[in-house]
């Protein structure tokens, strides 16, 4: 049986494309090298669309990374269903990896372009991923609630640094041959077992 195509308004195909092609040039060519130009030919919009949907090539980066993160959070939505907060945050860093392994164009800005500023904010920190810090955080309270806020942070720092590492050795592999043999697949069993290490169960 055929699935069926997801339809979209005119405006949100617009929008969908003209992500896309930016998301797509940003990873091909980088983030300098691409001009509004150069994502109107790619997307088939005028500049006024571009101008008026989104205002400059910064705030098309940061769309990116909120759309990215959204996608993240819901896919996250079936955390809820699993019984204890350890296998919520080992669910989490196997969603996270998997999410990345099947978009490596979205995966590559984040780790190449999410530090960038603007302004005095990092462009990663859209609010979806403030959303997902503070989905973290929780869970790391209900794992390992005789910690203090402080032991919280340092957790989820290394939780999310484990991950953010992984992920980094593994398109250096793809890009340069960097020195990491492990497969997604093997990266996606191992990050569950960080979780176990950095919180132990009390279990």
């Amino acid at each position: 049986m055929a699935t069926p195509r997801i339809q979209y308004s005119p405006q949100e195909a617009t929008r969908a494309r003209v992500l896309g092609a930016a998301k797509h040039l940003f990873f091909v060519i980088g983030y300098e090298n691409t001009t509004l130009h150069a994502i109107c030919r790619e997307a088939r919009v005028t500049e006024n669309v571009i101008s008026e949907d989104f205002g400059s090539k910064e705030d098309m980066l940061r769309a990116i990374f909120e759309e990215g993160w959204n996608q993240l959070i819901a896919r996250l939505t079936r955390l809820q269903e699993v019984t204890t907060p350890h296998k919520r945050l080992k669910n989490l860093a196997r969603s996270i990896v998997q999410m990345f392994g099947q978009d490596t164009e979205l995966r590559d800005l984040i780790l190449t372009e999410g530090r960038r500023m603007n302004g005095t904010e990092m462009m990663i920190l859209t609010p979806s991923y403030t959303d997902l810090v503070a989905l973290v955080d929780a869970l790391i309270i209900e794992a390992s609630p005789t910690s203090t806020p402080h032991q919280v942070q340092l957790l989820r720092s290394s939780l999310l640094g484990a991950v953010e590492g992984v992920l980094r050795d593994l398109a250096s592999q793809e890009r340069s041959g960097y020195p990491a043999s492990f497969t997604l697949q093997q990266a996606e069993q191992f990050l569950p077992e960080v979780v176990g290490r950095l919180i132990p169960s009390a279990a």
